[in-house]
């Protein structure tokens, strides 16, 4: 896992970010969202690219 977010939107947007950078990326939930996109959504990455993952999501890292 990469990272967690309460909203769908917010969600598909990094995913977004990552898939653009070259990185395979899915959201995930445990329980069923809300009629409003919310809830408990992680962002996750296969195995061994999460430091990859981080690099691209960091704006810092410029």
């Amino acid at each position: 896992m990469v990272r967690d977010f309460g909203d769908l939107e917010s969600a598909r947007a990094w995913r977004q970010q990552l898939e653009e950078a070259g990185i395979d990326a899915a959201l995930t939930s445990d329980w069923p969202l809300d009629e409003f996109g919310r809830g408990d959504i992680a962002l996750r990455v296969p195995p061994g690219r999460w430091s990859a993952a981080e690099e691209a999501l960091d704006p810092d890292d410029d």
